[in-house]
């Protein structure tokens, strides 16, 4: 399963639910953009979101066990991954961030 989502000029809250997710794309422009993941299994391979964050602001929600991998290009944003609150073994489920923060901020939230 893929997902999408996207805000421009306001703000939205996403609460997802799959047994199997393998990616999607979350775009903020000029908005903030909330999405929970605790009603998600991942792919056993692990899963993989394109984030685009343009002068505005991404929230995620993530289960505390999973690992999130932040492979985000950054330029004048911020990124906050506060991982030491989550111990994830070392076969836990794997959630890969790729994409681009311009001006604005994604924060990763461990639940």
């Amino acid at each position: 399963m893929h997902i999408y989502a996207k805000v421009s000029l306001g703000s939205s809250s996403k609460y997802l639910h799959s047994e199997c997710l393998k990616g999607g794309q979350f775009i903020s422009s000029l908005g903030e953009l909330e999405v929970y993941f605790d009603q998600v299994q991942l792919s056993p391979d692990g899963a993989e979101i394109f984030l685009d964050c343009s002068l505005g602001a991404i929230k995620l929600y993530v289960p505390r066990h999973w690992q999130v991998i932040d492979n985000l290009h950054v330029n004048l944003a911020e990124v906050s991954n506060k991982s030491h609150f989550n111990n994830p073994a070392e076969n836990a489920p794997r959630l890969t961030l790729v994409g681009n923060v311009n001006m604005g901020s994604v924060e990763i939230k461990y639940i």
